[in-house]
């Protein structure tokens, strides 16, 4: 928790409090150093609790800082006189502060900004915009220096002070806390912050979870094209992206032109339950297999094509799921309570293959999971193409890691008192694994090479999670992408509706389609996941968000001042002795 970056800045405030001490006090140099100890401790526990939160992986360790702060207050105010020089304290604390944010706190941010550059130019940059915040800063003081100035005056005129101080100091950490993460918007997005935790809202991962996932733009679609549903599930080729919505709607762009040129509705089976037959799946209704392109919709399937959309069975999403074997694609079609038929697509037909009667078999159920197709038996998945590879059903939703042979499972509990997310690991051999973490976390998963990619489920009504979150093939949550919410800054390009349509996997990485939209127009952001190389492996990257530089602004205008320039302390004690 504690290393060389969260210790620097104590150094600098230790540094910088001597400095104005020695500037303003006429005592000895132990007395200097022992109340630049306490300043450089005070101004410490006050950057730690407003800039390092994201440090914190405890709430015991805010308790902690937070008894410290109060600890060298009340240790400071104890000295002799200390009392009536209430700026002894405050104005280089306030000094202290007003440094760290335009020197250190800053260099930090910007190396988070430019960590997948070449490690030179990180640092290079990062350096030369700190130094050209800082000279700015400078400019700036000397406009604000004399209105500060006569504030002062009157506050402590006023005999007002502690209070004023209490109030600034309540509204710094409530607004911190509440406010730290905004604006949430395209800014972040392009700068590369992470969306920072604040002190009441502790999720249980590590602190020092990896930011090193970037985002890159595949395609963009504007149109003023109104569309009156939610996209539920997309597929695009190099010419058109198709879109299904969730009235059933079937939508066909031209990405050259940004212009829709098939629109059709492809009609509802009713079925309230849009999860389907395999609610343990991201919902991939499309498929493109052997040249052609399948849809299985609410009523039906389709082999659709740029301006058509022809059905070729009764198999809906409710009902059906696709598994494959040996490289070839199958559905499996619940047909009854207790009866299974299992149809094989070949040049652009689906054959029946296979009835399936589960009271004649010994098999409680039959189901897919993560497109791999398992019976059920004596509360086991099995694996149906290879019966020696079982897993133990748990509760939760279930995701199957083919290559490793590893079923995982997620269950989220909502109570009013407990909300958690419990991840359950199990391998062929049965070993078990289990993580628990505080909050509500994302339910749904897909699993590519050495990651497990952990999203939100697009049908359930609380979609505040938006982000992915990200697991290793060592069962370490790993990295954290944030992507909701994502509208731009400026308020008059803002959208009424900004949501993620689906996830999927395309050339080993996780793509995801952003909808932004507004009563007259509709933007499609193509997007896909990488994991760059950082060079330079620094433990803040994911705790800066876009709001960190409300206090960098801020601190442009507040001048580092020295008022009380030649102080001399008396021990009266001393004094009466003699």
């Amino acid at each position: 928790m504690f290393n060389i970056f969260t210790l620097l800045p104590l150094l600098l405030f230790f540094a910088s409090s001597y400095y104005f001490n020695c500037k303003k006090m006429n005592t000895w140099r132990i007395n200097i150093l022992k109340t630049s100890i306490l300043e450089a401790i005070f101004s410490y526990s006050i950057a730690y609790l407003l800039f390092f939160e994201g440090f914190i992986s405890m709430f015991l360790w805010l308790i902690l800082i937070f008894l410290l702060t109060i600890i060298c207050f009340i240790i400071f105010f104890k000295e002799r006189n200390y009392i009536k020089n209430f700026w002894l304290l405050t104005e280089t604390t306030k000094n202290n502060l007003v440094l760290f944010t335009l020197t250190i706190l800053p260099i930090y941010v910007f190396l988070t900004i430019f960590r997948f550059q070449e490690l030179y130019l990180q640092v290079i940059l990062a350096i030369l915009i700190t130094a050209a915040i800082f000279c700015l800063s400078v400019l700036s003081k000397k406009i604000s220096s004399p209105i500060f100035e006569n504030i002062v005056i009157y506050i402590d005129e006023t005999h007002a002070l502690k209070y004023v101080y209490l109030w600034i100091l309540i509204f710094v950490i409530v607004f911190s806390n509440f406010f730290i993460d905004l604006p949430i918007n395209k800014v972040k997005e392009n700068l590369n912050l992470s969306n920072n935790v604040s002190y009441l809202n502790f999720d249980g991962y590590p602190t020092n979870i990896n930011n090193n996932f970037d985002a890159k733009k595949i395609i963009q679609i504007d149109s003023q094209y109104n569309i009156d549903s939610e996209v539920t599930d997309y597929y695009y080729d190099q010419t058109h992206l198709y879109l299904y919505t969730k009235k059933g709607d079937l939508i066909v762009y031209d990405i050259s032109k940004e212009e829709v040129i098939y629109d059709v509705n492809l009609g509802d089976s009713g079925n309230s339950d849009d999860y389907g037959l395999y609610n343990s799946e991201i919902t991939n209704m499309f498929t493109f297999y052997d040249d052609h392109l399948i849809l299985l919709s609410k009523n039906g399937t389709y082999l659709v094509t740029p301006r058509n959309a022809k059905n070729i069975s009764y198999m809906t999403s409710y009902d059906s799921g696709k598994f494959y074997q040996n490289s070839e694609l199958y559905y499996l079609y619940k047909r009854g309570l207790k009866e299974f038929e299992i149809y094989k697509f070949n040049d652009g037909k689906l054959a029946l293959t296979e009835r399936i009667d589960l009271t004649t078999t010994e098999y409680d159920n039959l189901l897919i999971i993560s497109q791999n197709y398992f019976h059920e038996e004596n509360n086991q998945y099995v694996l149906h193409e290879k019966p020696s590879i079982s897993f133990k059903k748990e509760l939760g939703f279930p995701v199957y890691d083919e290559n490793r042979k590893i079923m995982y499972y997620i269950q989220t509990i909502e109570h009013t008192a407990s909300r958690s997310t419990t991840y359950l690991k199990i391998n062929a051999d049965g070993e078990t694994s289990k993580i628990r973490l505080a909050k509500k976390h994302n339910p749904k998963a897909i699993i590519i090479d050495d990651y497990i990619y952990f999203t939100k489920d697009n049908l359930e009504e609380d979609r505040n999670i938006g982000r992915v979150e990200i697991m290793n093939s060592n069962f370490e949550f790993d990295a954290i992408y944030n992507h909701l919410k994502l509208q731009p800054f400026w308020y008059k390009y803002q959208f009424n509706k900004s949501y993620i349509a689906n996830y999927n996997e395309k050339g080993n990485l996780l793509e995801f389609l952003q909808v932004d939209q507004s009563n007259k127009r509709i933007v499609f952001t193509m997007q896909q996941l990488q994991d760059k190389e950082v060079e330079l492996k620094l433990p803040f990257y994911t705790h800066y968000g876009i709001g960190i530089f409300i206090p960098i602004i801020i601190a442009f205008f507040i001048p580092i001042t020295n008022y009380r320039k030649g102080n001399t302390f008396v021990d009266y004690e001393k004094v009466s002795n003699q």
